[in-house]
């Protein structure tokens, strides 16, 4: 079943990278707090991944765009946009177009359509190709949402 995690393995997840040397716990302490959200347990897969948006590791990007994530889940998009937010004022790399259509989707959602507007132009400018930017779905099939670079004037 794609896309379902059993919560069982998230916990061995964490206990696995509890045993990690330092220089693949945080790694390790991502992937099991994206399980977490898969679960979906946003709680537990916050606490996880501020383990490694607090360190200095190469996923610090993606543990913040996890953490917006997780408050999405836990019906706190006020606290997700936020958190978005100061990813994107961080060098946000590769997370940065998912953050972008992320917080399009939570501006629009909190009646705030100057911010949703202003991540949309953003997320066309700098990041064109990305799947965000194009209106890709999961499964690769164009979607038509007010995202997609098709459906804009």
């Amino acid at each position: 079943r794609r896309g379902v995690v059993d919560p069982v393995e998230a916990e061995v997840d964490r206990h696995v990278a509890a045993g990690f040397d330092p220089s693949r716990k945080g790694e390790a302490l991502y992937r099991a707090g994206i399980a977490w959200l898969g679960v979906p347990d946003g709680r537990r897969a916050r606490a996880l991944l501020a383990e490694v948006e607090s360190g200095s590791g190469p996923r610090r990007a993606d543990a913040a765009l996890g953490i917006a994530f997780a408050w999405t889940l836990e019906n706190q998009p006020d606290r997700a946009l936020k958190h978005l937010t100061w990813l994107l004022a961080n060098r946000p790399g590769e997370a940065g177009a998912a953050a972008l259509g992320q917080m399009a989707v939570l501006a629009d959602r909190l009646d705030q359509p100057g911010v949703a507007r202003h991540a949309r132009e953003r997320l066309y400018k700098e990041y064109p190709r990305s799947f965000e930017a194009q209106g890709v779905g999961p499964e690769g099939e164009p979607r038509e949402t007010s995202a997609s670079p098709r459906s804009r004037p």
